[in-house]
């Protein structure tokens, strides 16, 4: 946190956890009213990674075997428009979204292109990129798909 904001910022503005409640359901409306009320009008980053399981290859075969509707059945698929509602009400300067790789062909579908798309109508840039957590020192080989916006 920048030196300046020390004092200024609720810290418990910068994270949401299980005890906000069922995030499908928050107001970011009030979120964007608490962070005006710290001084800083403008979020720097809004940083999220929706549930990953059914965009992941192991997890779709397991959702398959346990529901009749499967992988894409599983209303987690849908989290990301959750996240993007954040961003669509916060409008921080950058946003990130990190995945599975599985994320960009879910069903047919490339689940991150209509995250960029959606990003790209409120007017940020993006890019995404396949990073492998052992070239970051985490001594396992895991591919991660990295979505990182910011405004032009």
């Amino acid at each position: 946190m920048r030196d300046h904001l020390r004092g200024k910022v609720d810290e418990r503005f910068l994270a949401l956890g299980p005890e906000d409640g069922d995030v499908r359901k928050l107001d970011f409306a009030v979120w964007r009213r608490r962070l005006r009320e710290t001084g800083e009008p403008i979020l720097d980053l809004l940083a999220g990674g929706p549930p990953c399981q059914s965009f992941s290859r192991v997890g779709r075969g397991k959702l398959n075997a346990l529901t009749e509707s499967g992988f894409l059945g599983d209303e987690r698929n849908r989290l990301w428009k959750t996240f993007f509602r954040a961003v669509e009400e916060l409008r921080p300067r950058m946003f990130l979204v990190e995945n599975v790789p599985g994320m960009l062909h879910h069903g047919g579908v490339n689940i991150a292109d209509l995250v960029c798309r959606a990003g790209e109508r409120l007017r940020y840039r993006t890019k995404c990129a396949i990073l492998n957590a052992a070239a970051f020192g985490v001594p396992q080989h895991r591919l991660r798909h990295f979505l990182f916006t910011w405004k032009f």
